[in-house]
């Protein structure tokens, strides 16, 4: 297991529906956990980069109906 945090930056709001569908979609294969910084308007995705890319990530992502419009960082989880 290779485990990556990626933070994606997103415009618009997160409502209560899209945080749902963001607790659902930890179900996914490979995705470990979530943190959004609705001030700095980021949310960063903990997952297992043997499984998954950041590709399939933001799609994730988008899927749950966010607005993600880019990669901010990718880091290694400690």
């Amino acid at each position: 297991m290779t485990p990556l945090n990626v933070t994606f930056s997103y415009m618009g709001e997160v409502g209560a529906g899209q945080m749902r569908r963001l607790a659902e979609a930890l179900s996914v294969y490979g995705l470990r956990g979530l943190q959004l910084d609705e001030k700095a308007k980021t949310i960063t995705i903990e997952f297992d980069a043997a499984r998954l890319d950041n590709d399939l990530v933001l799609a994730v992502v988008k899927n749950c109906g966010i607005s993600a419009t880019g990669q901010v960082e990718t880091s290694v989880v400690a």
